[in-house]
């Protein structure tokens, strides 16, 4: 049975799945990836808020006010 310029069913129906899958590997991949850089920003804000929270003049005082 055709179905679109000489492709049959069967056909067809794998290129949809191959592209879905596709899809889906791409979608899985883009979400792992701002996890991860979700994690890495919220670790560099609780750096950040550590070196602000120390005494002027103190070993991780990168941000003193001279």
């Amino acid at each position: 049975m055709e179905i679109y310029k000489g492709f049959s069913l069967i056909e067809v129906l794998i290129a949809l799945f191959l592209v879905g899958a596709g899809a889906l590997g791409l979608i899985s991949a883009l979400w792992q990836s701002s996890h991860r850089l979700n994690e890495s920003l919220d670790q560099f804000s609780q750096f950040i808020i550590r070196v602000n929270q120390q005494e002027e003049g103190g070993p991780l005082c990168a941000f003193s006010k001279e």
